[in-house]
């Protein structure tokens, strides 16, 4: 009997909004291993910590087992590469560098992405990106 692989998810900043993944992820561990960058990291402690609710993100990093990835060097070089994805774009590339570092990380780490900001990764293959309600379906 064949055993089953571990589907590897990275999580982007929005995808923790949905209640029906993160429920599902809490109960699929056998299953699922959920990923986070220091980026979405930053991002979640930044909006708790300013209304004095930090324990919010450490209680579900420990209901979810979520391991939180590092930015090295190589990932903020593939980063800078992906950024120049948006150098047309009216906002420019620094506005979406930390999405790139966050997509860098997907990548180097061989991760699918959950996002329900699909387009701004669309410098990555189709089958590493998927919304919320797309990654519920794999699990």
């Amino acid at each position: 009997m064949e055993a089953l692989k571990m589907i590897e998810l990275l999580l982007e900043t929005n995808a923790f909004k949905n209640k029906k993944l993160i429920r599902r992820l809490a109960t699929s561990k056998e299953i699922v291993k959920a990923y986070a960058s220091v980026i979405v990291a930053l991002e979640h402690y930044f909006h708790l910590i300013l209304k004095d609710k930090a324990y919010l993100w450490e209680n579900l990093k420990q209901i979810l087992h979520l391991t939180i990835l590092p930015i090295t060097e190589t990932e903020a070089k593939l980063a800078a590469y992906y950024s120049k994805h948006f150098l047309d774009h009216p906002r420019g590339p620094s506005y979406f560098f930390f999405d790139c570092l966050i997509g860098a990380t997907a990548k180097i780490w061989d991760l699918i992405l959950v996002t329900e900001n699909t387009k701004d990764f669309n410098y990555l293959p189709e089958k590493l990106v998927l919304t919320p309600t797309e990654a519920l379906q794999l699990i």
